[in-house]
């Protein structure tokens, strides 16, 4: 269905709709008319029956700049112009140059490919956190080492898990060497300028 036109052609209603909108809820989103006095849920309901396919927006969400910077896009397997198997927007705030925007568009591939699940450590769910650590416990106390070696063995592997895990903390897929918050105090050092990833969104077909 990724290459029926009606269903791309409804896609890039959604996306331009989204774009205008100030809504943030996603209800309140689908309830939002389209310029032709109907419904974004109408609007998706009368492609259901055309195409003959189930359609659903399951996700709305917004990223935008507080500054000054860009939004960076990346889509991945890409259908048509606003869609793709995979898509990524990246928030970069401060100084922008051409390397700078570059390397945002390799981080937003980054993102596309190693799947991500918070910008920063403090991003993280606490409870996946803790689930975490509850099973590296379990696993840890079953080696009965003194309680102080306990503490760093988790320690160590917590750390693990965040660098797999948190998008600062892992190893940059262009290069594979270089921890991702250390490409950006380079590139900072580099450029003589101040710039951050604010945020980002990654939406999977079927996730």
């Amino acid at each position: 269905m990724s290459k029926n036109i009606q269903f791309l052609n409804l896609a890039d209603l959604i996306v331009n709709k989204a774009h205008k909108s100030n809504h943030t809820n996603l209800e309140q989103f689908l309830g939002s008319h389209d310029c032709d006095s109907i419904s974004i849920k109408e609007r998706i309901e009368q492609h259901i029956s055309i195409i003959g396919e189930n359609i659903s927006l399951k996700k709305f969400n917004k990223l935008s700049i507080v500054n000054k910077g860009k939004i960076i896009s990346y889509l991945h397997q890409k259908s048509s112009n606003h869609s793709g198997r995979i898509g990524v927007l990246v928030a970069i705030e401060g100084d922008i140059n051409n390397e700078i925007e570059k390397f945002g568009k390799h981080i937003a591939m980054h993102i596309a490919a190693l799947k991500p699940l918070g910008l920063s450590i403090e991003n993280i769910d606490q409870t996946i956190v803790d689930n975490e650590r509850n099973i590296l416990t379990e696993q840890v106390l079953k080696s009965k080492k003194p309680n102080n070696i306990i503490e760093k063995v988790i320690k160590g592997k917590m750390r693990k898990f965040f660098d797999q895990i948190v998008l600062l903390e892992q190893t940059f897929a262009i290069d594979g060497s270089t921890k991702i918050k250390k490409v950006i105090e380079d590139l900072k050092i580099k450029h003589n300028c101040t710039f951050n990833i604010s945020g980002y969104i990654r939406y999977e077909v079927g996730t």
